[in-house]
């Protein structure tokens, strides 16, 4: 019995340190130290740029985890593809002191997105014009300061600053079922939604300014409140 208890608990450590194993097998140690100590949350407001953003949108539908981790390995501003910019960003969780199930994409800012397999990129999701229209202008730093450039979002020019002495902001990352939500409730003003953000802008005593919904690119601006949802702002032709 004892022997095989043993057995039982040597199977299960390692099937526990597998994605570990597996990790140092195909990342260089290196990299599995710059995971650590410079990988950051998909939570984040100041690190995720467009291409961080772009991939967690897929990421999120395809994965399950609770903890998505990115670490930036470099980019290519059209050097190997002229006129298109890529990201590789290696993707992983934390357990503990250590990183776990790592994996390198290939994020490209015309829609397409591959994953590395065997040396080789994989891709997952094809060049599509729909992703690739506003993907400069879906990271949060740059719906900020769009924002603080349309009265009518009620932010304080000063806002768009990450640091800013007297205004703080926070932005939540709307797709998938939050999405597929507003869009329901858009459809009023003839208006979809794919994806975007739940905007809210703080003062320095923690009170709300404003807040609002918002696309990527900031090309329409919502509020919703007991009375129902409102269209506040738009740049598109109505149909």
């Amino acid at each position: 019995m004892l022997k095989k208890l043993t057995l039982l608990l040597a199977g299960c450590a390692m099937l526990c340190f597998a994605p570990l194993a597996q990790a140092q097998e195909e990342f260089s140690q290196e990299i599995y130290e710059g995971c650590k100590t410079d990988g950051y949350s998909v939570n984040e407001d100041i690190k995720m740029d467009c291409w961080d953003i772009a991939l967690q949108d897929y990421l999120m539908d395809k994965m399950d985890w609770e903890d998505i981790n990115f670490y930036t390995l470099g980019f290519d501003l059209g050097e190997s593809r002229p006129g298109i910019k890529s990201k590789k960003v290696v993707v992983f969780q934390r357990h503990r002191a250590y990183v776990i199930d790592l994996q390198e994409y290939l994020v490209s800012d015309n829609g397409e997105i591959a994953v590395k397999e065997s040396g080789t990129y994989k891709v997952v999701r094809a060049t599509d014009p729909e992703f690739a229209h506003d993907f400069h202008v879906s990271d949060k730093g740059s719906t900020m300061e769009r924002l603080a450039q349309i009265p009518e979002s009620g932010v304080p020019t000063s806002a768009k600053r990450v640091k800013g002495p007297q205004y703080k902001y926070q932005l939540i990352r709307m797709n998938r079922g939050e999405a597929a939500y507003v869009n329901e409730n858009v459809k009023q003003f003839d208006r979809t939604y794919r994806s975007g953000y739940d905007v809210t802008v703080f003062d320095k005593d923690g009170d709300v300014v404003t807040s609002m919904i918002v696309d990527d690119g900031v090309h329409n601006i919502y509020r919703c409140d007991e009375l129902g949802w409102h269209h506040i702002y738009s740049d598109e032709p109505v149909g």
